[in-house]
């Protein structure tokens, strides 16, 4: 979850960092109902 300060590349680093094989992203508004790395995720799971 990302606030307009933060930076996706960071984050994805961090997360890579901490041993996350994978990492899966949306550039959306949470209110939108169809969301892509959500449903990617989902499907991963």
């Amino acid at each position: 979850m990302s606030t307009p300060l933060q930076r996706l590349r960071s984050q994805q680093d961090a997360l890579e960092g901490a041993g996350c094989e994978r990492v899966f992203t949306d550039k959306t508004s949470g209110k939108l109902a169809r969301r892509p790395g959500s449903e990617q995720c989902l499907d991963y799971l």
